[in-house]
């Protein structure tokens, strides 16, 4: 009889503990942002990069490949063969940046000043200057989901 009681509590705990991780599961925030700047912040960007296996970006300049200090962090992305996607300006089709024979790279007649980069749940919006580079990141599912189908229309328009 002594050992029913306890039994029953068991389930009744069991039961209970079951609900309170749904909980907690549920309360997880939908969306983080966060904003970067400076050497160290690029350099945790491109640590969160190298957790995924791809990053898209549209409105690539080449710049932080090519003028910043993070070129040997860049160049670990693409031997760890990550699927790497860019979409730039026509007039920087020679450059470095998208000379990379494991980057897959395409084409359009807009210039930008602000790359916007889509990998795993985040977007981020980047200001490269020769100040200091700030990058914008937001992490949110359906934003990321989004972007990715405007960059997915894109990629089609764009020419190699």
């Amino acid at each position: 009889n002594l050992l029913n009681t306890l039994k029953k509590k068991e389930i009744i705990l069991t039961d209970l503990i079951e609900e309170l991780n749904k909980i907690s599961i549920l309360n997880e925030p939908l969306h983080d942002i966060r904003i970067y700047e400076g050497k160290e912040g690029l350099r945790s960007f491109v640590n969160l990069i190298l957790k995924e296996k791809e990053f898209c970006a549209f409105g690539s300049t080449g710049w932080a490949y090519s003028q910043l200090y993070e070129m040997p962090r860049i160049v670990k992305i693409h031997r760890k063969k990550i699927n790497i996607r860019l979409i730039g300006s026509k007039k920087l089709k020679n450059s470095e940046t998208f000379a990379i024979k494991d980057f897959d790279c395409r084409f359009i007649d807009a210039e930008s000043k602000s790359p916007t980069s889509i990998f795993g749940d985040y977007v981020s919006i980047h200001l490269t200057t020769k100040e200091k580079p700030y990058i914008i990141l937001i992490k949110n599912k359906d934003i990321a989901e989004t972007y990715k189908n405007y960059f997915e229309f894109m990629w089609k328009a764009a020419s190699k």
